[in-house]
């Protein structure tokens, strides 16, 4: 009898561990197909709540300064990378000179609202959004913020963070 108790056990624990490897992989594996570099093929940043090291604004501004580049942010949510727009949850902010990644930083997650994303993109200072679709609402307060936004499809997100979208 207490054989069957602990092996019924021991496949109950196996079953659970199975449960939550498979939901780790389901949510945290790169919808990008790992062709993404500005999320590094891991686009599981978002939807935690947590951000991995958020960053500030002022240390985007010092990066690309640093860096002597231009700071280009990619939509992120749920787990995935180049969202729409308004389902962004955070923003994978990549440091782009000549063609080249040079590094990336992730913005803080749970961001709610237009005006919300508006202002932390701003202040930011960053140079371009990429996004895999946008409202015109959203769209025109980008536009009269300064931000110009890039709508790809989500294969073609790396090019259009390294600038090099045909």
């Amino acid at each position: 009898m207490m054989g069957s108790i602990a092996t019924i056990l021991i496949l109950a624990l196996l079953a659970v561990i199975v449960f939550y490897c498979i939901r780790s992989l389901a949510k945290g594996g790169s919808s990008c197909g790992g062709n993404c570099s500005s999320c590094g093929g891991s686009c599981n940043h978002c939807g935690s709540g947590k951000g991995h090291g958020a960053i500030d604004a002022e240390e985007v501004r010092r990066q690309v300064e640093i860096l002597k580049s231009e700071a280009v942010a990619v939509a992120c949510g749920g787990g995935t990378c180049c969202v729409p727009f308004e389902q962004a949850e955070c923003f994978r902010i990549s440091f782009v000179k000549d063609g080249q990644i040079l590094g990336s930083m992730i913005s803080s997650s749970g961001l709610r609202g237009t005006k919300e994303k508006i202002a932390l993109l701003k202040n930011c200072t960053v140079n371009r959004v990429i996004c895999r679709g946008i409202g015109a609402g959203a769209l025109s307060q980008l536009e009269a913020a300064g931000i110009p936004c890039d709508v790809v499809r989500e294969e073609g997100c790396d090019a259009a963070v390294r600038g090099t979208a045909a």
